[in-house]
């Protein structure tokens, strides 16, 4: 790797996830679609690099459509969208942002920081994390986690169990015979058609059902949206608050991100329910956080809990790599100059976060004025978007036509009535791909324990 390559990466983060965060409803894992083909000629470190930074990225303007533009963002931004809508002035929207925008770097900071504490904890006994026990452990606690998630239990259950069994399917050997003569009822056995499930069963409900997007009736053009330290005496304690309150709930599998968002602003809106500017503050401030933490099981165990994740570690699986502490542990060559790559992925997500603070403002005027004041347009480029990153993938995996629509018109439909049910599916999405993995350790614990 250069440095030239390294700036790059950064920069290529940065454009990515200033136009998949101000895209509402857009989810982050979608843009990662469109590099694949850069990716396959990239170093794992590279790639990691890149997804970092972009993941850190876009949850600074993931809110940004929810405050300034009021249209729906993603489920981390619902908070800031409600914040939103209460303010009757633009004036206090633009403040809100001020203080949000704040609040998210210092809860991104926080999040670095204990990265790097959890990192450095775990440097020297990486091997003892790694024993079969463990794991398990770990394992159980996210399904824990995933059933607990909210006060759907029985149906939380249903989902893991359904994942499950679906993982599975395709590993029994006597359906070897049925799969060869039906195809489509094997479409999960290689990792092209499980990346197609994870499309189909996160974006599809954003393409049917059904969202009203509010128009702002005040010109934007003449205000300015650069952030500022001015806040940081009111709002400086609150940031660092929900920071750690957010990074404690990263962990959540799926959940994490909007976890952490609802639950700090549910907590400031319980003390004081007419402080909106602290709720904006507090949602974004753990929102941030937890795009930190919830990284930590990818990196540190190569479990992935978040559905971007589940797409990286997809990709790297079919290069035949699996995520440990061993890779953040690496010495790479920058250049002629022997560096760690932890201390590297550390740095450049420092930057990242602090450019994107800086520079937010002024990729909001340039996005607002590219995309006009018509909200509609949003949707319109969403959908798009979404349709050929799906043409997109059935094409370059070479996957036949009727494993394509069969999954997904079975995924989306699930996807759908979960969301029009308010029903959450996280615990089907993450068996289907971490399913096997699963079973494969409680079958080896069973065997060295019992």
């Amino acid at each position: 790797m250069t440095w030239m390559m390294i700036v790059g990466i950064m920069s290529m983060a940065l454009v990515m996830g200033a136009f998949v965060g101000l895209l509402p409803g857009l989810p982050a894992m979608v843009g990662l679609f469109a590099l694949f083909p850069i990716f396959v000629n990239w170093p794992i470190e590279a790639i990691l690099l890149f997804f970092s930074c972009y993941i850190c990225v876009t949850q600074y303007f993931g809110s940004v459509s929810a405050l300034l533009f009021r249209v729906p963002g993603e489920g981390s931004s619902i908070p800031v969208l409600e914040v939103s809508i209460k303010l009757k002035r633009f004036t206090s929207l633009v403040k809100a942002y001020r203080v949000t925008a704040l609040t998210s770097l210092i809860g991104a900071l926080l999040g670095i920081t204990l990265f790097v504490a959890m990192f450095l904890m775990f440097r020297t006994n990486w091997t003892y994390l790694f024993q079969t026990k463990y794991i398990v452990a770990l394992l159980l606690t996210l399904i824990v986690l995933m059933i607990m998630q909210n006060k759907q239990y029985l149906f939380n259950i249903g989902m893991l169990l359904l994942g499950l069994a679906l993982a599975h399917f395709s590993e029994i050997p006597m359906l070897n015979p049925v799969c060869d003569s039906v195809d489509w009822l094997c479409f999960l056995r290689s990792p092209a058609e499980a990346t197609l499930v994870l499309l189909s069963l996160y974006c599809v409900p954003i393409l049917f059902y059904q969202t009203k997007p509010m128009v702002p009736t005040i010109d934007q053009h003449k205000m300015t949206y650069d952030p500022g330290w001015r806040p940081f005496k009111s709002f400086g304690i609150l940031g660092l608050k929900h920071g750690l309150l957010g990074f404690l709930a990263g962990f959540t599998p799926g959940a994490g991100l909007t976890l952490a968002s609802n639950l700090s602003n549910s907590i400031e809106q319980k003390r004081n329910p007419k402080k909106l500017l602290s709720m904006a503050g507090a949602a974004e401030a753990a929102n941030n956080a937890a795009a930190i933490s919830c990284t930590i099981p990818f990196l540190f165990l190569g479990l992935p809990i978040t559905a971007s994740e589940l797409i990286i570690d997809n990709f790297l699986s079919g290069r035949f790599y699996r995520l440990n502490l061993s890779t953040l542990d690496k010495t790479l060559s920058v250049s002629g100059y022997l560096i760690e790559f932890t201390v590297l992925l550390v740095a450049c997500m420092l930057i990242v976060n602090i450019i994107s603070f800086l520079l937010c403002g002024h990729f909001i005027k340039f996005w607002r004025r590219l995309m006009s004041i018509d909200t509609k347009i949003y949707m319109a480029a969403v959908k798009i978007l979404i349709l050929a990153s799906v043409v997109t993938i059935v094409i370059t995996s070479k996957i036949s036509l009727m494993p394509a629509l069969w999954t997904v018109v079975l995924f989306g439909g699930i996807g759908t009535w979960a969301m029009l049910k308010n029903r959450s599916i996280i615990g089907l999405a993450m068996m289907l791909m971490i399913g096997p993995f699963v079973i494969t350790k409680f079958q080896l614990f069973y065997y060295l324990y019992f």
